[in-house]
C-alpha cells in the first residue's frame, strides 16, 4: 500500500451551494477560485496519473479564524479540487477522517492519501 502526502496553503473555504440564476445552477465564484487553488497546487505536487483504485483520506484543516463553517463542505472543496489529478472520482474513496483547527499563521490543509489493497 502506498501513502502520499499533499499540501495546500491558504484559508480553506468551505464547499457552498450552488446558485441558481436564470434556472441555471452555478458554482459561487469564492468556491471555483478554492477549488482552483486546490487543483493547481495539487498538479504542482503529484507527479502520477490520477490514482484508480480503493482509497483512505485522511484531511487537517488549519483556518485563519474561527469562523463557522460545517467540516463537511470544507472536505466536498478539496475533493471536488483533487478530483481528476489524484484520484479518478471521489467514489474510489472509502475511508475518510478529517479535522480542523485554527492556525492564524499558517493556515491550510494537509492531505494524507492512502492506496487500499483488496478492498
Amino acid at each position: 500500500m502506498n501513502t502520499y502526502s499533499l499540501t495546500i496553503p491558504g484559508n480553506p473555504i468551505p464547499k457552498a451551494r450552488p446558485r441558481i440564476v436564470n434556472g441555471r445552477a452555478y458554482t459561487p465564484e469564492r468556491t471555483a477560485e478554492w477549488e482552483e487553488i486546490v487543483r493547481n497546487t495539487a498538479m504542482l505536487q503529484w507527479t502520477g496519473r490520477p490514482l484508480g483504485g480503493p482509497l483512505s483520506i485522511l484531511m487537517h484543516f488549519s483556518r485563519k479564524n474561527r469562523r463557522r463553517c460545517d467540516l463537511d463542505n470544507l472536505v466536498k472543496a478539496v475533493l471536488d479540487g483533487l478530483q481528476g489529478v489524484v484520484f479518478a472520482d471521489d467514489w474510489q474513496i472509502v475511508t475518510l477522517a478529517a479535522s480542523k483547527s485554527v492556525n492564524r499563521d499558517d493556515p491550510g490543509v494537509e492531505i494524507e492519501i492512502e492506496e487500499l489493497a483488496g478492498w
